[in-house]
C-alpha cells in the first residue's frame, strides 16, 4: 500500500528541510490527513494545506482564497473576464491548475502528485512546493486585480500575447 512509502511525519519531515518549520496536522476523515502551513511574500500571507490522501493515492497541495468573485456579486461579462483569466493562468502553468468555486466564489490553486505504488522523494517534494509558490505567487496578484474589476479580459489577453510575443523574438 502507498501509504507505507508516504507518510504525514514524511512530509512534515520535508517541510523541516525545506525550512518551514511551522505547521499543523489534522485528520478529517479517516484516511485523509492535512498539514497547514504557508509563507509569506512582501506583503501578502499564502496558506498552504498539503494533503496526504491515502484512500485516493494522492498528495495534493493547495493555496486557498488567493481571490474571491461571488458570481451574485458580479456581472456576467465580469465573470467571463475572471474565467478568461483563469484559462490564460492554467494554459501558462506547467504544474497545478487554479479552480474557481461557483458556490463562493473563491479562486484557488490545485496540484495533485500520485503516488500509487511509489514514493515521493524529497527532491520531488521541493519541485512541487518550489513550482506551487512560484505559480501562484506569479498569478495570485493578476487574479486579484480581475477580480477586484482593476483589469479586464481584454487586458488579459492583450498582456498574454505580448507576453508570447516576448519569447518568440
Amino acid at each position: 500500500m502507498f501509504f507505507d512509502k508516504v507518510t504525514t511525519n514524511q512530509m512534515t519531515a520535508y517541510l523541516q528541510k525545506f525550512g518551514w518549520p511551522k505547521f499543523r496536522i489534522t485528520e478529517d476523515t479517516p484516511g485523509v490527513s492535512k498539514i497547514f502551513t504557508g509563507w509569506t511574500d512582501q506583503k501578502e500571507v499564502f496558506q498552504l494545506a498539503i494533503t496526504v490522501n491515502r484512500q485516493q493515492s494522492i498528495v495534493m497541495f493547495v493555496v486557498p482564497d488567493i481571490a474571491h468573485a461571488k458570481r451574485e456579486e458580479k456581472s456576467p461579462k465580469e465573470l467571463a473576464d475572471i474565467l478568461m483569466a483563469l484559462g490564460f493562468a492554467n494554459f501558462a502553468t506547467v504544474l497545478g491548475r487554479f479552480a474557481y468555486d461557483l458556490r463562493d466564489g473563491e479562486l484557488r490553486y490545485e496540484c495533485a502528485h500520485p503516488v500509487h505504488a511509489n514514493k515521493l522523494t524529497y527532491e520531488q517534494f521541493e519541485f512541487i512546493l518550489n513550482s506551487t509558490v512560484a505559480t501562484v505567487q506569479y498569478w495570485g496578484p493578476r487574479l486579484r486585480n480581475i477580480c477586484g474589476g482593476d483589469r479586464t479580459g481584454e487586458e488579459i489577453v492583450k498582456s498574454f500575447l505580448e507576453h508570447i510575443e516576448h519569447f518568440r523574438g
